[in-house]
């Protein structure tokens, strides 16, 4: 009786440790941002999203809510180069490696469409937050409380990446499975160095 008793307990303590080890292994954790209409936070679930990882589909990935720590930039501008002393790349791989979600305010109100307003439009599109487009002063708050709420409303997809081994950036494209519909906003990038 000893011995069947000695024996369940080594493979309990064999079966935790190895959902302790499995569950150790190094995780990516990307900004994600599930809205419906008028840029309003909706809530998901891990199953109605296809994520693939450096084109390889993602299986076993999670989302959470609102984590302790998040890197939000707001970028109020007409968008335009003027005094810059490092490319716009550097400046979104620097966004990506500290894990910053960038929010843009296009403050250009001609309703002309100009090269900057793209520019603002790709930096929120590349780490996963909004552009906000011919912002004048009375739209700030509203603009604001939108941009709070899509905080709130922010999750972290998290996942083990594909070929976790080798140093690289990853490329990650996240639809709404089939027969979902709602918009995502999310990193389309990370830098894997674990």
């Amino acid at each position: 009786m000893m011995k069947q008793i000695c024996t369940a307990f080594l493979l309990a303590f064999v079966g935790l440790s190895g959902v302790a080890q499995e569950s150790a292994a190094p995780r990516v954790a990307i900004p994600l941002i599930a809205s419906g209409s008028h840029h309003r936070p909706i809530s998901v679930t891990a199953e109605s999203l296809a994520i693939t990882d450096q084109k390889t589909t993602v299986t076993g990935a999670s989302l959470v809510r609102g984590a302790s720590t998040r890197r939000i930039l707001v970028l109020i501008s007409d968008g335009e180069d003027n005094l810059s002393h490092i490319t716009r790349d550097e400046a979104a791989s620097e966004a990506l490696r500290a894990g910053a979600v960038i929010f843009t305010m296009d403050t250009e109100l001609s309703g002309m469409s100009l090269k900057g307003e793209k520019v603002m439009e790709n930096f929120a599109k590349l780490t996963g937050g909004e552009s906000f487009s011919q912002v004048g002063r009375n739209d700030l708050p509203k603009v604001f409380a939108s941009i709070k709420e899509m905080m709130d409303g922010m999750y972290y997809l998290r996942y083990v990446p594909p070929d976790a081994s080798k140093i690289a950036v990853h490329e990650v494209d996240v639809k709404p499975a089939p027969k979902e519909k709602f918009k995502l906003s999310y990193a389309r990038k990370y830098l894997w160095n674990q």
